[in-house]
């Protein structure tokens, strides 16, 4: 007998059937059910003889008793693979954008006055404080010049950069670029930027700072501790007493 049976079964398919009695002896595939399964490249009218099951439904056939009814519940499972296979590099487009300046709408002033190159929408998705400074009708908004002249022109390409590519290289910058970024991201509720710089800086070793930098940066540390709250002050605290074990020493 051929079968040309072309499913892909799951533990509820196969075959079902219901059989009669032969004299007084009662048939032994009484209300079995059977699994099979076929696995294969299809191709137009294939017939397939020999699958997983395929024996156990010869002997439903082929035995010696009558069959009343079969129900047979399959599934068929396609896929398609076109060979066509993409060959170009994979590309960041914020990457894209940075690297090559594409279509910047927007202007950050330092304090040297030199001017960084942005998007402003990019500014808006990573800080609540710039979206709402280039949406409210603020100056920010109809010019789309934003001043942080108490920021350096390397801290804030820094900054940007960061926008961009979602890294802060800790290994390029000094400690007053590293305190820039920290102040700057708390200013403009960059929260993972501010979460970035804290582990910088409390990972460095004490020869990384000169006596005015741990002052500087225990000063600041406490200012914010002591004015915020949760995890932003246990953080902030956790820094703040670092240095200050730095200046008993």
């Amino acid at each position: 007998m051929r079968y040309s049976l072309i499913p892909n079964c799951t533990s509820k398919e196969g075959i079902h059937h219901t059989v009669s009695t032969i004299g007084n002896e009662t048939s032994p595939f009484l209300n079995p059910g059977y699994k099979f399964s076929v696995s294969a490249s299809l191709l137009e009218d294939q017939c397939f003889e020999d699958f997983d099951g395929s024996s156990y439904i010869n002997n439903l056939m082929n035995g010696d008793y009558t069959i009343t009814d079969i129900h047979i519940y399959y599934s068929v499972s396609l896929e398609w693979k076109t060979g066509l296979k993409w060959k170009g590099e994979k590309m960041n487009v914020l990457e894209k954008l940075w690297d090559q300046k594409m279509l910047m709408d927007c202007v950050i002033v330092a304090s040297n006055k030199a001017e960084i190159m942005c998007h402003r929408s990019i500014l808006a998705a990573h800080s609540d404080v710039l979206f709402a400074m280039l949406t409210c009708g603020l100056e920010e908004s109809q010019t789309n010049r934003i001043r942080m002249e108490e920021t350096s022109e390397l801290g804030i390409n820094i900054l940007v950069k960061y926008f961009y590519k979602n890294e802060v290289d800790d290994k390029e910058i000094s400690f007053e670029v590293a305190l820039e970024l920290l102040q700057m991201a708390h200013k403009y509720d960059i929260s993972k930027l501010e979460v970035i710089m804290l582990n910088i800086l409390f990972r460095k070793s004490e020869e990384w700072f000169t006596l005015d930098n741990v002052v500087d940066l225990y000063v600041d540390t406490k200012q914010v501790a002591d004015v915020t709250s949760g995890n932003d002050s246990y953080c902030y605290g956790l820094l703040r007493d670092r240095m200050f074990n730095i200046i008993k020493r």
